[in-house]
């Protein structure tokens, strides 16, 4: 699927109306996926890049540290977000504090 036709296919409306706890629930399995698939989804991402720019200019490793693992980091990121919503314990650094 190109970005295109992936960005086609999102529901605002869906993910807006999608409970918190649903939310985290994909996000863990999207983590866990992640984890499992992490050397694949960088062989694509240097594979995709390297076609790309027309040369190797990337390696598996490289595009596992650049790309993959900040892409886990703010799936992460999004989880803690989530269960402190869930929780009750989240709270805006922009509010005035006293």
């Amino acid at each position: 699927m190109k970005a295109e036709e992936a960005v086609e296919r999102l529901k605002p409306e869906a993910w807006a109306a999608t409970p918190a706890q649903d939310r985290l629930h994909l996000l863990e399995a999207v983590r866990e996926n992640m984890k499992t698939h992490a050397d694949e989804l960088a062989a694509s991402d240097s594979n995709m890049k390297n076609d790309l720019m027309g040369e190797p200019l990337f390696s598996d490793p490289l595009s596992l540290l650049a790309t993959i693992m900040p892409l886990a980091n703010t799936v992460t990121a999004c989880i803690e977000l989530y269960e402190s919503i869930i929780q009750g314990t989240c709270r805006s650094r922009w509010r005035s504090r006293k």
